[in-house]
């Protein structure tokens, strides 16, 4: 943490008149969504800075913008802010991981499994999401217990997991689950949602029947 520290202190210290002129939260959230979607390089440093700021909606902007640079070296960064107080902050945070770990990452699931249990949904979703880039077969394990109990949003990711894992042994589950979306009401209008809300059964069925089909082969 010690070293984490040092690190945006270091930023601090070389920021531009720019980014102290900032007044407000908007005007920092604003400013690091032009810096993210850049796909600039250069700007990873810029928006580090952030990682120091008291407004945990600008804390969290700065996690995920970092994640969609694909800024590596800032993942113990982000690993940190996953035992934050602030929902918003760890369901970023581990957002912003999501969009740059690989199957080289296998050292984090002892960071993430954990958010398995958290109280925020979209928290536990961007955790699958991480879970999923890196497949390795030791969430499934992790991911079993939660897809008892989870949401129809919830299990269309974690099946996306399955499928990136590609453990046989989930084949059961996937099986007695297209049973049961087999059985749900396909008249339902078909609703746009948020990330992480229930998905028509449409939706449920093709996510399944291609789970099972790239597993089963």
């Amino acid at each position: 943490m010690k070293s984490v520290l040092f690190t945006i202190l270091l930023f601090i210290a070389g920021c531009t008149e720019e980014e102290m002129d900032m007044r407000t939260s908007e005007d920092k959230i604003n400013y690091i969504n032009q810096l993210s979607y850049s796909d600039d390089q250069k700007n990873i440093e810029k928006i580090a800075f952030y990682l120091a700021d008291s407004d945990e909606k600008v804390l969290s902007m700065a996690a995920f913008g970092l994640g969609y640079l694909g800024a590596r070296e800032y993942i113990p960064n982000l690993v940190a802010l996953l035992k934050s107080e602030s929902n918003q902050v760890v369901s970023m945070a581990c957002s912003g991981l999501a969009q740059m770990v690989d199957k080289s990452d296998s050292d984090l699931l002892e960071s993430i499994h954990p958010l398995f249990r958290h109280e925020f949904n979209l928290a536990r979703i961007s955790a699958i999401e991480v879970i999923e880039k890196i497949g390795h077969k030791s969430s499934i394990d992790y991911l079993v217990p939660l897809f008892a109990g989870a949401t129809s949003g919830e299990k269309a990711r974690i099946v996306s997991a399955f499928c990136e894992i590609g453990d046989k042994k989930v084949l059961p589950i996937l099986e007695e689950y297209h049973s049961e979306v087999e059985s749900m009401d396909f008249s339902q209008p078909v609703k746009g949602g948020t990330r992480g809300s229930n998905l028509h059964p449409t939706q449920l069925k093709t996510i399944v029947e291609m789970a099972i089909s790239k597993i089963g082969k």
